[in-house]
């Protein structure tokens, strides 16, 4: 796992225990939504693919949501709630 270098070491450094943490919770929310009605038995593609797609609404409705509070909110409370400099737009992405 790679981080951006003009990251300064110590964030390089421990960067990859973040992005695996949060790529484990990830895994883990998309497995839990996907036993929501999962389809049994022999499955086409086709229905595998809408099986999927449906996963992925849900997963980005749940992010929608639920991230500012469940992700955004908790990883600043690490910090200790410090300011933070984010870059303006109009559309708030992170």
């Amino acid at each position: 796992m790679t981080s951006d270098p003009e990251w300064p070491i110590e964030i390089q450094r421990s960067w990859p225990y973040y992005a695996m943490g949060a790529s484990q919770a990830w895994l883990m929310l998309v497995q839990e939504l996907s036993q929501e009605d999962a389809p049994a038995g022999d499955v086409d593609y086709p229905t595998l693919l809408l099986h999927y797609q449906d996963v992925d609404a849900r997963l980005n409705a749940q992010w929608r949501s639920f991230g500012q509070h469940a992700y955004l909110h908790h990883l600043s409370a690490i910090y200790g709630y410090q300011p933070l400099q984010i870059r303006s737009s109009e559309l708030r992405t992170f």
